[in-house]
């Protein structure tokens, strides 16, 4: 995938499959979350094909998060979809973890299947209180004092998009949804989803998890995921 400032690279794992799930990485994150390798080698094993990419990353080679706004991943994805639908694939997964999710809101689901939510978000409001401003006048996200993403100024206007607005598009997504949420993190949000998504959909909270599904929880969303993968 091309893009006007840097590379954006993924890992595509395709046995002999006609179905692929696509992941996309949340916010801060990139295509190496650990649950999503483990989900690729899980789904693998099962006979479906597999693609996680990077939105973006700090390799200096590849687009950095400062580089984007929302309408750019927007367009990423829809790219994605569309070259592996028109070239091999009849059927498309996309699995989206936390908080980027807000992207699969707009995105073009022509060419799409069915949606996964892994622990996903989209509200804003809790997220620009962990928006600051340098000295140069550059926006940077600082989260508990553990790492800084700067982000671009058009992705800082992207956050004060109301929160209603996202549930509005939710309720307009028509595709069957699978939302899991960690019991420990976002699972009251998941409710809310759950309420305005359309039919048909399902709700799962895995007891007693964490936002990144760690230790034996990830074992029990890939099952969950695949079970519900297999009987759509």
């Amino acid at each position: 995938m091309q893009h006007p400032t840097k590379n954006a690279y993924a890992y595509c794992n395709v046995p002999q499959a006609k179905w692929i799930i696509i992941f996309v990485h949340w916010l801060t994150s990139s295509k190496d979350e650990e649950m999503f390798i483990q989900a690729e080698k899980s789904f693998s094993e099962n006979n479906y094909s597999t693609i996680r990419f990077n939105l973006y990353w700090d390799l200096p080679w590849e687009r950095r998060l400062k580089d984007v706004g929302l309408s750019d991943n927007i367009q990423d994805v829809n790219e994605v979809v569309n070259f592996y639908k028109s070239e091999w694939f009849k059927k498309i997964f996309l699995v989206w973890h936390s908080y980027w999710w807000i992207v699969n809101l707009y995105v073009n689901h022509e060419n799409i299947s069915w949606i996964l939510m892994w622990d996903s978000s989209i509200w804003w409001p809790w997220l620009l209180e962990d928006v600051y401003e340098d000295e140069s006048g550059e926006y940077y996200i600082d989260w508990w004092n553990w790492y800084r993403f700067y982000i671009s100024e058009k992705l800082y206007r992207d956050f004060q998009i109301p929160s209603e607005e996202f549930l509005e598009k939710l309720k307009e997504i028509k595709l069957p949804i699978k939302i899991f949420a960690a019991e420990n993190w976002l699972s009251k949000a998941a409710e809310r989803y759950f309420e305005v998504a359309n039919e048909p959909k399902e709700l799962s909270i895995i007891k007693w998890a964490y936002h990144t599904f760690e230790d034996w929880w990830i074992e029990e969303l890939l099952s969950q995921s695949l079970e519900w993968i297999n009987n759509n």
